[in-house]
């Protein structure tokens, strides 16, 4: 995504600056970052929000201060927006929810729709972990897979291993987890092996490129690709027509994802 934005800047001859918190889940620091950038006299932000409902107030700023907000990948809460008053620009994303139906998908095939499975959702109340759960669950709801546990695991590799650990000794015989995004698919790798048990299948999302590395040793089966790179690039360009003064006929974008594995990885 940032190469995608990164690359739309340079080729358009703008001025930029890319920031990232250490991880997904420090929603505080995310908004405190986004704050910092307003007072800066930045002509446009996009922002990825961790949070659909932190990220709210931001946006009612950013329209005080008249400079366009665009969304990428997570939207901002619909209803708490509305309440305030506060519109956010633009939106560039890819399709959540099938994204978790192809990750559910890839699974059912691949255990032959039997077996014990856990699910990794991403943080709680995130409008993208949110759909992700949905499309995960329009499949297995309905397939012969049984699930076993479901936790949240906050987005984070770290927590995946935490919450993984303890999902496998409680489960001995689990045939099978998919993951809402790699970091936390890759958590749940390292959990099957630091637990010295049989390696199953992991799917996930996200396509991040240690999830496609991970594809190709192995450790993963499949990863979704959200289309981060065309997210990002089509944000700098929604951002350029606004500040060009164009009227935007749609206010957002929706990607379809696919799946990467052994196949087709690179």
């Amino acid at each position: 995504m940032a190469q995608g934005f990164k690359d739309a800047c340079e080729e358009k001859g703008i001025v930029f600056v890319v920031q990232a918190t250490e991880s997904e889940d420090e929603i505080d620091a995310q908004i405190q970052m986004c704050e910092t950038l307003l007072t800066q006299n930045y002509d446009a932000i996009m922002v990825t929000p961790l949070s659909s409902s932190a990220v709210v107030p931001f946006v009612q700023s950013c329209n005080q201060a008249e400079v366009p907000v665009i969304l990428i990948n997570t939207g901002a809460d619909e209803e708490a927006l509305k309440a305030i008053g506060a519109e956010v620009d633009y939106f560039a994303t890819s399709d959540n929810k099938q994204s978790g139906v192809l990750a559910a998908q890839a699974l059912v095939d691949y255990l032959e729709n039997k077996g014990n499975i856990a699910i990794l959702n991403g943080s709680a109340g995130a409008s993208t972990a949110v759909a992700i759960s949905e499309g995960f669950h329009e499949v297995l709801d309905g397939s012969g897979l049984k699930i076993v546990a479901e936790q949240a695991a906050d987005w984070n590799r770290n927590v995946g291993y935490d919450v993984f650990t303890n999902i496998i000794s409680a489960n001995p015989n689990l045939d099978g987890v998919v993951c809402a995004n790699d970091e936390m698919a890759l958590g749940a790798v390292r959990a099957l092996e630091d637990a010295g048990v049989e390696m199953i299948p992991v799917f996930s999302i996200n396509a991040t490129q240690d999830g496609i590395d991970a594809v190709k040793a192995g450790s993963i089966i499949g990863t979704v690709d959200k289309k981060p790179y065309e997210q990002g690039y089509i944000a700098v360009e929604k951002a350029l027509a606004l500040l060009n003064g164009e009227t935007l006929a749609e206010k957002s974008e929706m990607l379809e994802p696919s799946l990467v594995d052994a196949s087709n990885a690179k």
